[in-house]
């Protein structure tokens, strides 16, 4: 579910790429997250 908590950061570009490949690019978003800050 990292996916869930990343999603609140970047509530634009997470959801859409998590909503697209949920299981492909779970934790991808977490770890672009962690390249903004």
């Amino acid at each position: 579910m990292c996916c869930s908590t990343t999603a609140y950061v970047l509530q634009s570009r997470c959801i859409y790429i998590c909503s697209v490949t949920a299981t492909a690019l779970q934790c991808y978003c977490k770890i672009y997250t962690a390249a903004l800050q």
